[in-house]
C-alpha cells in the first residue's frame, strides 16, 4: 500500500506533516481484554482537556488551515470538535479501545488523529481534493445509494474512489471503520508543523497503542519534501 499527499494540500499549507502509524498483526483477544483501561485512558485526557477557547493559537491555525484548503469557515477540524464533546455533559462516548485511545491521544497532542482499518482501503491511500466521483458511506450508513462528493473537497481516498474520510479525516467512511476483531490498523496523526520530533512521537504512540492490542507497530512520516510513504503488502 501506498500512502500519498496530493500537492493540492502542500500548496496552501506548506508546513503539514503527517505521522502514520500502522498497528499489524493486532490481537482481538487483547483488545477486548483492554476495553476497561482504554476508556479510563480516555476519561482522564479528557478530564484534562480544557474547554477550547478561541484565542488558542493551536485550534486558531487549524480554522485557518481548513479554510486554506477550500473546506470553509463552517468546516470544524477535529481538534476543536473533540474538546467541545469533551467539556459537554456526558463526554465522550466509547468507540472501541483503538478509537478511544486516539481520541485521547488527540486531546494530549492537541492534533486531529484517527484510525483506518487497513482491510477496508482497497488498494492506496491519497489525501486530495476530490474529482467529482468518489462514493462516501457514513459510519451509520446499512442500505441505499452512497453520497457523491462534490469536486475539489478535501478527502481521503482510496484507489476505488471510495472516500475512506472526509472533511481531512473529520468524517470517516463506514469501510475502513476499526472494529474489535481489526488486525490491520493505520493511525493517522496530523500536525501543522513538527512540534518535536514526528519520529518519536510516532514511535510513543505505536508503543501505546500496540501495548493495548498487542500489535506491533512501524512508523513513516510525511511531509512537503516526502509525500509518499510505501508500506510491504
Amino acid at each position: 500500500m501506498i500512502e500519498r499527499i496530493d500537492s493540492a494540500v502542500f500548496g496552501p499549507v506548506p508546513a503539514f506533516v503527517r505521522i502514520s502509524v500502522r498497528l499489524m498483526d493486532v490481537d482481538p483477544s487483547r483488545v477486548v481484554a483492554s476495553a476497561g483501561a482504554a476508556r479510563a485512558f480516555l476519561a482522564r485526557a479528557a478530564a484534562a482537556a480544557r474547554t477550547p477557547a478561541q484565542d488558542d493559537e493551536r485550534l486558531a491555525a487549524w480554522r485557518a488551515a481548513y479554510e486554506d484548503v477550500g473546506l470553509g469557515a463552517d468546516g470544524v477540524p477535529p481538534t476543536t470538535a473533540l474538546l467541545a464533546w469533551a467539556a459537554a455533559l456526558g463526554g465522550i462516548p466509547s468507540q472501541g479501545v483503538v478509537g478511544d485511545l486516539v481520541n485521547a491521544l488527540s486531546l494530549q497532542l492537541g492534533a486531529p488523529t484517527a484510525a483506518y482499518d487497513v482491510d477496508g482501503i482497497e488498494g492506496d491511500l491519497w489525501l486530495r481534493p476530490s474529482r467529482g466521483v468518489e462514493s462516501y458511506e457514513t459510519v451509520g450508513a446499512t442500505t441505499g445509494r452512497p453520497n457523491v462528493v462534490e469536486i475539489n473537497e478535501l478527502i481521503l481516498a482510496d484507489s476505488a474512489d471510495r472516500v475512506v474520510a472526509r472533511a481531512w479525516h473529520g468524517s470517516p467512511g463506514r469501510q475502513a471503520v476499526v472494529g474489535p476483531h481489526s488486525r490491520d490498523v493505520l493511525v493517522h496523526i496530523d500536525q501543522l508543523a513538527p512540534e518535536a520530533d514526528p519520529e518519536a512521537t510516532g514511535a510513543a504512540v505505536g508503543r501505546l497503542i500496540g501495548g493495548f492490542a498487542g500489535a506491533r507497530a512501524a512508523v513513516q512520516v510525511l511531509d512537503r519534501g516526502r509525500p509518499i510513504a510505501r508500506w510491504p503488502a
